[in-house]
């Protein structure tokens, strides 16, 4: 979450930041959205380091992630088994 956050700080421009938490049965759910510039998903999946450190750690816990960027703002949707997340 603080990689999320630092990038939005840094790149995003954003005046709003949305993040949420949920718990639904085996599975957590992180929400983290910002009204910021946007960048573009592939090209940032092979240079960014920061994006390439939060898949490694969502991976590590055998969850997903899900990133979707427009000129609007992004938004990353982690989820993560309950079994993995201790």
């Amino acid at each position: 979450m603080q990689e999320l956050f630092t990038n939005t700080l840094k790149h995003a421009q954003a005046t709003q930041i949305r993040f949420e938490i949920t718990q639904l049965n085996d599975e957590i759910t992180i929400i983290f959205e910002d009204n910021g510039v946007g960048f573009d998903v592939e090209a940032a999946a092979h240079k960014s380091m920061g994006l390439q450190n939060i898949r490694s750690r969502v991976s590590r816990l055998q969850g997903d992630l899900k990133i979707q960027s427009s000129p609007n703002g992004s938004t990353f949707i982690i989820e993560i088994p309950i079994g993995h997340a201790n």
